[in-house]
């Protein structure tokens, strides 16, 4: 009966030996492929941190364009408020212009009407002037004559 569990021990210890080989040669292959797989996925994180690195640099550059866009559009909306104004003042002085037109029209015609009084005065004027000296002769001539008479 010794012999019986001895042999039964032993062969209990050589299946438990197999048993145990076998199960670290599964182990250390489970580790192998757990190490692949850690490098692969340590691969993908540092891929994915690379492309969220990249992500951002786009990021930040969008977001200084988006600020120089800001920046330009307002000065832009500062330049338009400031011509908006001009074309107020501007609207305000073409009504008041308007408004003046006809002050200024009749005010014009005034002036042509006084112009005209005016030539027609030069030319009455002119006209005497010339009757004048061509009755200059004539009257140098009488006035010689009264002038002989009165010394005679």
């Amino acid at each position: 009966m010794f012999d019986l569990i001895l042999l039964i021990a032993i062969f209990l210890l050589f299946v438990t030996i197999i048993a145990s080989t076998l199960y670290y040669k599964e182990i250390r292959k489970v580790q192998s492929k757990y190490e692949e797989a850690k490098d692969i996925v340590g691969d993908v994180i540092v891929s994915f941190n690379a492309d969220i690195q990249g992500e951002r640099q786009k990021l930040s550059a969008v977001s200084n364009e988006t600020r120089v866009l800001l920046l330009e559009n307002k000065r832009i909306q500062k330049k338009v408020e400031d011509h908006d104004g001009q074309l107020n003042k501007l609207a305000g002085k073409i009504e008041e212009a308007s408004g003046l037109e006809p002050k200024l029209s009749a005010q014009l015609e005034e002036m042509r009407k006084n112009i005209h009084d005016l030539s027609n005065g030069q030319r009455r004027i002119d006209q005497r002037v010339m009757t004048f000296e061509q009755l200059k002769p004539q009257v140098s001539a009488i006035q010689e004559t009264k002038i002989k008479r009165l010394f005679r």
